[in-house]
């Protein structure tokens, strides 16, 4: 991590002062850095498929997400306000926060709860994060949600899909907020063909 954010450092030491702010060598491989944030392997649960994809608006930005083996499986999305670099830069923070505070035993409203503290103390009212954290207990086929302001997930169930639109606000804007709070749980039933 601290690698990934010297090198983005780096980069915009160079590009200081220059017009274009960076040439294309240099874009690219800040966007080959923020793709070492995304997860190579998507863990994979028996009775369960997750998938993802991840395809930016531009060379790099404030797109995220992660999926985490913590014993269950924690689903994060996120967008983080703003284009290009500096979206990129609170991009890994944002990861690093994430991966301080997500464990089995943390309900996804902590998580939440505690991003957002960390976030609103970093943003400094200068920007915001919508997010999306989630925990599957893998036994009992359970998913619970906290949605901070972000674009629902949908969840495909057996025949059925839900949106995943219960939530508050996004992080970052208000140092405590009930909003932030409000949590889901959904049943996931097992996938055709995966065994369970």
């Amino acid at each position: 991590m601290r690698e990934l954010l010297g090198r983005v450092r780096a980069i915009l030491r160079r590009s200081e002062g220059r017009s274009d702010i960076a040439n294309q060598e240099e874009l690219d491989e800040a966007r080959r850095l923020q793709e070492r944030l995304m997860p190579l392997d998507i863990p994979q649960v028996p009775g369960l498929r997750i998938a993802a994809s991840w395809r930016p608006a531009r060379i790099v930005g404030g797109d995220y997400f992660d999926i985490l083996r913590l014993g269950d499986v924690a689903i994060c999305i996120a967008d983080v306000c703003g284009k290009g670099m500096p979206a990129a830069m609170m991009t890994c923070s944002l990861q690093t926060a994430v991966k301080v505070y997500a464990s089995q035993a943390a309900h996804p409203r902590e998580v939440c709860t505690q991003v957002n503290r960390l976030t609103y103390e970093s943003l400094a009212a200068h920007g915001f994060i919508s997010f999306f954290y989630s925990l599957i207990d893998c036994r009992r086929k359970q998913l619970t949600h906290c949605n901070a302001g972000h674009n629902p997930p949908i969840l495909i169930s057996g025949n059925s899909t839900h949106r995943l639109d219960r939530g508050g606000g996004v992080l970052g804007v208000v140092q405590q907020s009930c909003s932030i709070g409000i949590t889901g749980k959904t049943n996931v039933h097992s996938c055709p063909g995966t065994g369970s």
